[in-house]
């Protein structure tokens, strides 16, 4: 399906404010706002939906069950609103952006992800302080019947299962995190945030360089930065700025990650240029990342790689001006932790042997790089770059 314009897509979990908001929005640019959850039963029908199916769905699962059977039909009329309404600001219901089937999640990925503007409500980039605003929003509609109390409890344990799978990030390309603005504010937020159409665009958004401390990562993502028009972001430096030693960052890993992911996305948001980042690669922390990432956005993944000595003198020469400080038995650590766990976990498209390589050799590599990406089929510029 080709779209002739971008059109805005907000979606996220139940109670996310996604429907407030695109009114906002849409009265801002001028668009229709079109609500999904009010004109999905019409594309329902379309494809053969079986109301009665549905409820007795209803009666043997409740909420849930009900909405697990009207997931193909949800897909449908997501591609449906996006044909019908090219310029239009669409706000999908929480489960139009989420599906806990593989199958189906993967051809969501892949009618959703050559759009530009699709956007991922939440109120707060704390998980924990999003999922007790939601439930707190959800609690608020209850009536005070049993009946009522019912439904949201199934609402509440679907929310759950909605934050908890991987669609949203993949599926949507711009988080947008409320942090207790009033809705005209985070409206004003997504109308600086939107790709106008005839934008320039890129045909790579991401290289990850993967590899152990000291391998030379950094210095390839700064000369990549200078020569060739990408935008390095340096994650030791990012993580410097925010911890005050690694022993911090290790007990705060799961935040250091989300943190770093979302300054990922929001620098791929931010215009056309390509972006490159570094990543030790050693952790199930890197292989989510990497795996979150690279299903949302065409990815290109490279492996550095320098031998123990070589990367022991480059991280003692180094100084810490930029880096952690770091003794010879954790670069060693880390070396060993890559090679015996995770090397065979990334589906890499170069292996880069940096042996101090000068910057000439260092631009001749990554522009054969960009044009064997060049050659290669769409399909093939998509989906994660872990292997199972």
């Amino acid at each position: 399906m080709e779209l002739s314009f971008d059109p805005i897509v907000l979606g996220g979990p139940i109670a996310a404010g996604k429907s407030t908001v695109g009114l906002e929005v849409a009265e801002r640019l001028g668009r229709p706002c079109i609500v999904a959850d009010l004109v999905k039963t019409y594309y329902y029908c379309r494809q053969g939906y079986d109301a009665v199916a549905a409820r007795r769905a209803q009666a043997a699962g409740g909420t849930e069950g009900r909405a697990a059977a009207n997931k193909p039909y949800d897909l449908f009329a997501v591609e449906s609103l996006l044909r019908d309404f090219r310029e239009g600001v669409i706000d999908l219901g929480a489960g139009h952006a989420c599906y806990l089937d593989p199958a189906l999640r993967e051809r969501a990925r892949v009618l959703l992800a050559p759009l530009q503007n699709t956007f991922l409500l939440l109120p707060s980039r704390d998980p924990d302080r999003s999922l007790a605003v939601l439930d707190a929003r959800i609690r608020s509609r209850t009536d005070a019947t049993a009946e009522g109390e019912e439904r949201t409890a199934a609402l509440l344990r679907l929310n759950r299962a909605y934050l908890a799978d991987p669609s949203y990030a993949q599926l949507l390309r711009k988080p947008i995190y409320a942090e207790d603005r009033r809705p005209d504010e985070v409206a004003d937020e997504i109308a600086r945030r939107i790709a106008r159409p005839g934008a320039p665009t890129r045909d790579l958004d991401l290289l990850i360089l993967v590899g152990p401390n000291g391998v030379g990562k950094s210095t390839l993502g700064r000369c990549l930065a200078r020569h060739l028009g990408y935008r390095f972001l340096p994650v030791e430096e990012f993580w410097k700025a925010r911890y005050a030693t690694i022993e911090e960052i290790w007990a705060r890993l799961p935040e250091a990650f989300r943190a770093f992911e979302d300054h990922v996305r929001a620098e791929l948001a931010a215009d056309g240029t390509p972006v490159v980042f570094e990543s030790g690669g050693r952790t199930p922390h890197d292989v989510e990342l990497i795996g979150v990432l690279s299903a949302a956005f065409r990815t290109r993944l490279v492996r550095v790689h320098a031998d123990l000595d070589t990367c022991q003198r480059r991280v003692r020469e180094r100084g810490t001006s930029r880096n952690f400080p770091k003794t010879p038995d954790y670069v060693a650590r880390c070396h060993e932790e890559f090679f015996a766990a995770y090397v065979g976990r990334y589906d890499v498209a170069e292996v880069i042997e940096n042996r101090d390589l000068p910057e000439e050799e260092i631009c001749r590599l990554f522009r054969n790089l960009a044009e064997a990406w060049r050659a290669a089929p769409e399909a093939e510029r998509w989906g994660s770059r872990i292997r199972a």
